[in-house]
């Protein structure tokens, strides 16, 4: 039996594999890692600390028996596939918690259990350099500016806290979304893990060590706020710290974090005993079960190149064909969707006695410079000039099908003016009513090959805050024109 043996040159060839095979998703981790100001700056140094783990027990691996879990090649296409459905939806983060759960896969895949098992911390250690993290963000600057607003309220100090502003007799401290804490949470639980990892075998020591390590992170980062409004207060705002503190913060960090530190000086952890190899079979991998997991890791990459080369090309927006349509440029008006640049876009107003609602619809699409089908909206008004005073999902008559809006009454900060505005999203022909159900709608469109997402807005100003009559008027005019896909866009031959 023609088989493949297994070393380090073998393991390194895989790995590349892996990394060129889901070559995007790779490049966008590294893209947070590179950016050493941000939360994930410490990324490849998890990365360095994960080989040195698998260098560290390179005498044990070398001889554990191979053990081939041919089904495990089941699972693993399964993950490759749902890769391929992140992939599609560009979701980006789903794209990257699966990656550490290829590579346990193809390791039992291809050499078993035991093999696995001693893999399996440092290829799990990897998802502290996963933006998985980021989810906890708000949650922790809650935390930190109630825990500041008591400490301060303890010491005495006039302070008063409104969202993420300290008020205080001699200026005003901004928490940051940066201070929440996130990035020492997350240095601060990868090392307590590998001192766990590394220096107990005991797992019930090894959680105690880890939460230890949770507790201490959160403390230090809300000390560091604190002592900062602390020294603000009592300098005036004097402080080179109020402006520049971010090694203060790791100063302050390392010595309230310093108990773990001093438990990783003490090693308790028994090594491994080698398990000898008897016959050269057991150290290499049969060809045919090397080409079942291959085919099961590279399907979903493989699926998603094919899809890609056979998605539609180019493609151009025309007016709508009805009397009511005008198309008209709408740059100067007092309201406009605040949208990412678009591939094209189409402008004007729909009249109708003495209505006149104004349309803007947006398409975009794939290219060699954007990767993306549909990019990402944070909102579809500019907040600095308008706010929401309701927001609500409607299901409206249309001209060919019923049709699910998003319906928003806006009030301009700096005026007595409101807006009523109507959105949704068209993903390869999918209407859908938010950005979110946009998001997943990209999974089936990229599936079909259709390779355009539209964006609409209609915009009619109100006689009052509530719009109830611009609601009933703009009920009663959208039936008369055919907003789908298929009625404003012309694909290129």
């Amino acid at each position: 039996m023609r088989s493949i043996p297994a070393n380090i040159f073998t393991s390194l060839l895989l790995l590349f594999i892996v990394v060129l095979a889901f070559y995007p998703t790779i490049f966008s981790l590294g893209q947070r890692w590179l950016a050493f100001s941000e939360a994930y700056g410490h990324g490849t140094l998890i990365i360095g600390i994960s080989i040195y783990l698998l260098y560290n027990k390179r005498s044990n691996l070398s001889s554990y028996a191979i053990q081939p879990q041919p089904l495990a090649a089941l699972p693993l296409c399964a993950v490759s596939l749902l890769w391929l459905a992140a992939f599609s939806g560009d979701i980006n983060i789903l794209q990257q918690v699966l990656i550490p759960v290829i590579l346990l896969l193809l390791t039992l895949t291809l050499t078993g259990t035991r093999i696995t098992r001693a893999v399996f911390f440092p290829i799990l250690f990897l998802y502290f350099a996963i933006p998985i993290w980021d989810y906890l963000n708000d949650n922790l600057l809650l935390l930190t500016i109630t825990v500041t607003d008591k400490l301060l309220e303890l010491s005495n100090i006039p302070a008063l806290i409104k969202g993420n502003t300290i008020f205080i007799p001699s200026g005003i401290i901004r928490v940051a979304d940066s201070c929440s804490g996130l990035r020492y949470l997350i240095v601060g639980l990868a090392l307590s893990a590998l001192t766990a990892h590394l220096r107990h075998p005991m797992l019930n020591i090894r959680l105690a060590i880890i939460l230890t390590g949770l507790v201490l992170s959160l403390l230090g980062n809300w000390l560091r706020v604190y002592s900062l409004a602390m020294i603000g207060y009592y300098t005036e705002m004097q402080s080179s710290l109020m402006k520049e503190h971010d090694y203060y913060g790791w100063l302050v960090f390392f010595i309230v974090f310093s108990p773990i530190l001093l438990i990783g000086r003490h090693p308790t952890t028994t090594p491994l005993p080698v398990e000898p190899s008897n016959t050269q079979a057991l150290q290499s991998i049969p060809l045919k079960i090397v080409l079942f997991a291959m085919t099961s890791l590279l399907l979903g990459p493989g699926l998603a190149l094919y899809l890609e080369s056979n998605q539609e090309q180019d493609f151009s927006l025309i007016a709508p064909t009805t009397g009511i349509w005008h198309s008209e440029d709408l740059q100067n008006k007092p309201w406009q969707p605040t949208v990412p640049k678009a591939y094209q876009t189409l402008t004007g107003s729909l009249r109708a006695s003495d209505l006149e609602a104004r349309v803007y619809i947006y398409a975009y699409r794939k290219d060699l410079s954007n990767s993306k089908l549909l990019p990402y909206f944070r909102h579809v008004y500019n907040n600095k000039y308008w706010f929401a005073t309701s927001q609500q999902i409607l299901q409206v008559k249309s001209a060919k099908q019923p049709l699910n809006i998003t319906q928003l009454t806006l009030k301009n900060i700096h005026s007595t003016q409101n807006s009523l505005v109507w959105y949704w999203f068209d993903i390869g022909g999918q209407q859908v009513a938010s950005y979110q159900a946009a998001k997943l709608s990209q999974i089936l469109a990229n599936l079909q090959g259709h390779n355009f997402a539209l964006f609409y807005a209609i915009e009619l100003p109100c006689r009052d805050q509530h719009c109830k009559q611009e609601i009933s008027e703009l009920s009663e005019l959208l039936p008369s024109i055919d907003f789908r896909p298929e009625s404003i866009i012309i694909k290129s031959p």
